[in-house]
């Protein structure tokens, strides 16, 4: 009788080993399963194998015991560490609500301020406590109350982002804002309350003012510029013209009986009447660039170039000149300073050919979103140290005695170029052919 009461009072005592756990503790139900379960084979009848039941049940509870042990405790050490995290997570939100460069406010449906971060709070210049419950637009200039309340009416009406500038009065200055909306919701109590960020502005607006000044001062002396070509067009031509006149006059009528050195001063004294009269043209027609031009239009470039090469027709025959051009694309442009871009660029290469044969190639592709045009020759060539220098106005890098001309032809194409958006340049080497490149924003 004594050995059948043993096993029992062993089992008990491992059964109370086992309920150490707190069951409230994570995992604990499972603990609990395995401790009900040891105990109902404890009280299984005597017929049983009793001893050898309980010995592998209880090794396999103990091993199950162990690895929820671990479990937990890897649970745990997840656990610190995400709490960890979470505390790193609120100290930077809470840093970068009190150190951003915008104010964060909270408003109800009334404007009244609920929270404020400290940037806000020094944006108007008040203590930060001392905010709350106030109405914002004590702050705000009375002229621009209205904007302010429309703003508010539309945030909680529409429930979505909405934004506005308005003017600040802090004490004796203006400070320009914008007000953006981060989040419209409900608060615990039912109000319904919005949270905005308010940006300062004041110096964007203070450099748009400025822009604003430098552009009518910009557009003021084109103007008056566009009044002096006219007035050069007209009131020194005709007095050039009159000059020409009579020194060709004089030259047909009493050359021959003049001495030789007299013929000469005549002759200096045409070439520089009609280099003047196409210096002032040149210049009447840089100068309308931007004022007398025509608005933009899908335009097939081929046109353009077709009428630039017929009025181009003699001196491409009198050079000898080959034109190939590939099939061009169609973009948005003034048709009529396109036709001007590539008479001068053609004209260009003609005028600064080689002693060989001259070949000129007219191309273009698509790259990115916009179209690159190619113009290229085999001519003198350019110095790449010149590059920059011909498209500047009256910049000429040969004498008028070789190569006649204004020095203005290239500085027109820049400014027709960058009126479209595009931009112009050269590749070339002195003796190697030159192209010259320009682009235009792609049609779609």
């Amino acid at each position: 009788m004594p050995k059948k009461k043993a096993g029992p009072e062993k089992g008990k005592k491992i059964s109370r080993r086992v309920n150490m756990s707190h069951p409230s503790a994570p995992g604990s139900s499972l603990r609990r399963r395995a401790e009900d379960k040891l105990e109902s084979e404890i009280r299984k009848p005597q017929s049983e194998d009793l001893h050898k039941l309980s010995k592998e049940e209880i090794q396999k509870l103990v091993h199950e015991l162990r690895t929820h042990q671990i479990e937990l405790e890897m649970q745990n050490e997840d656990l610190r560490k995400a709490q960890e995290e979470i505390k790193v997570s609120q100290q930077r939100y809470s840093d970068f609500y009190d150190f951003a460069p915008v104010g964060f406010f909270t408003f109800d449906k009334n404007g009244l301020i609920l929270e404020v971060n400290l940037p806000g709070a020094l944006m108007l210049n008040v203590d930060r406590r001392s905010l709350i419950k106030k109405p914002f637009q004590l702050f705000v200039d009375k002229e621009d109350r209205d904007i302010f309340h429309t703003y508010l009416r539309e945030v909680l009406t529409n429930q979505e982002m909405q934004s506005c500038e308005i003017r600040l009065k802090i004490k004796s200055r203006t400070i320009h804002t914008q007000l953006q909306t981060i989040a419209a919701e409900g608060s615990e109590d039912g109000t319904d309350i919005y949270k905005t960020v308010i940006s300062d502005i004041t110096e964007r607006k203070l450099l748009e003012a400025e822009r604003n000044r430098l552009h009518k001062e910009l557009e003021r002396s084109n103007a008056e510029l566009e009044h002096f070509a006219g007035i050069a067009s007209h009131d020194l031509q005709e007095p050039l013209r009159m000059v020409k006149s009579y020194v060709q006059l004089l030259s047909d009528r009493y050359k021959d009986k003049l001495d030789r050195d007299a013929g000469e001063f005549m002759d200096y004294a045409l070439k520089g009447a009609v280099h003047m009269q196409a210096l002032i043209s040149d210049l009447l027609a840089y100068s309308r660039v931007g004022s007398r031009s025509e608005p933009f239009a899908l335009t097939d470039l081929n046109a353009p170039l077709k009428r630039a090469l017929s009025y181009l027709r003699q001196l491409i025959d009198d050079s000898s000149a080959e034109i190939i051009f590939e099939d061009l694309p169609s973009a948005y442009a003034d048709e009529t300073q396109m036709v001007q871009l590539f008479q001068n660029l053609i004209g260009n290469a003609i005028k600064f050919r080689g002693s060989g044969p001259l070949r000129v190639h007219i191309s273009s592709d698509l790259r990115g979103n916009e179209w690159t045009i190619r113009v290229s020759d085999n001519g003198i060539g350019i110095d790449p140290k010149h590059h920059d220098r011909v498209f500047e106005v009256f910049r000429r890098l040969h004498s008028t005695d070789k190569y006649p001309g204004t020095g203005i032809g290239l500085a027109v194409c820049r400014k027709i170029v960058e009126r479209h958006g595009g931009r112009i340049w050269v590749e070339s080497e002195l003796g190697k052919e030159t192209t010259f490149y320009f682009t235009l924003p792609d049609k779609k």
